[in-house]
């Protein structure tokens, strides 16, 4: 399947690290099918943490399995596990043949060359600004009417998919780096973006005539950000037998909160991985 896949842009390098992505895998293959129970039906849902065992580094243990580095103290419970397996994997769900997913029952798995590892757990809880989540709260309360307006565009503007356009604008700023210009270059983005000339006209025109809505929703966009930042900066800043850092900065992937909500640094992590070329 790997080796049928067309390498865009294809240059001799991309040409070998398909290659090597595919030896890999073979490789990989058997280590991980033996920790797997013969009679276990459905799929295992996580991610590659590294093919090879990590190699130490100053008391360290470093694997970059995408865009984040990650760094094991070598001499705790983590790090004396790591050493012992040739392929590790960190799982997040278990999702049968219908779909239906659930939490991984580790003690199914049996033992092999692949070390299944468990989701890191924070044990201390963050500060959390609260009279900020307070004021956020009771800011989208007095501005959602206009909010609402914003959004339920009616049918005659033949803009159905405003929201996702939207959510393609955040994306976008997201990938070039201009989050500290959302929502005040909006206009600017539509003219360059992919949308026909009418289209240009209409959505333009629309958020010119709900400003009050347009202004508030993205006011509220950033300042949920800088909040949740702040949440994240905290959880970066414990002491941790596993740390993660991004193009040489703090900070990972984020912090899953429940199994619906991640808090993820959309000017780190998020910005790094879209601008990772597959």
């Amino acid at each position: 399947m790997f080796n049928n896949r067309k390498v865009k842009d294809a240059t001799p390098e991309k040409l070998a690290n398909k290659a090597n992505f595919v030896q890999n895998m073979k490789t990989a293959w058997d280590k991980v099918e033996s920790v797997i129970p013969k009679d276990f039906r459905g799929y295992l849902h996580g991610d590659l943490l590294w093919f090879a065992t990590p190699q130490s580094k100053d008391g360290r243990l470093i694997f970059k399995p995408n865009v984040t580095t990650y760094s094991v103290d070598a001499k705790s419970d983590i790090g004396q596990k790591i050493i012992n397996y040739d392929v590790g994997i960190v799982v997040h769900l278990v999702m049968d043949l219908d779909g239906n997913k659930s939490n991984v029952d580790m003690g199914k798995l049996q033992a092999g060359k692949t070390w299944i590892m468990p989701p890191v757990y924070v044990t201390k809880s963050p500060g959390v600004d609260l009279p900020e989540v307070d004021r956020l709260e009771s800011y989208l309360k007095s501005n959602a009417t206009a909010i609402d307006t914003l959004l339920a565009v009616p049918a005659e503007q033949k803009m159905a998919d405003f929201g996702n356009i939207l959510y393609t604008y955040i994306n976008n700023s997201v990938k070039a780096g201009n989050l500290d210009k959302l929502g005040k270059n909006f206009s600017e983005w539509v003219d360059s973006s992919k949308l026909s000339e009418p289209k240009k006209q209409r959505v333009v025109a629309w958020v010119q005539q709900n400003s009050n809505g347009f202004e508030a929703i993205f006011q509220f966009i950033n300042g949920v950000m800088t909040t949740k930042n702040k949440i994240i900066k905290t959880l970066d800043s414990q002491p941790a037998d596993i740390e993660a850092s991004t193009n040489g900065e703090k900070g990972g992937e984020g912090y899953v909160i429940d199994k619906d909500v991640k808090l993820v640094n959309r000017a780190g992590f998020t910005a790094a991985n879209m601008r990772q070329e597959r």
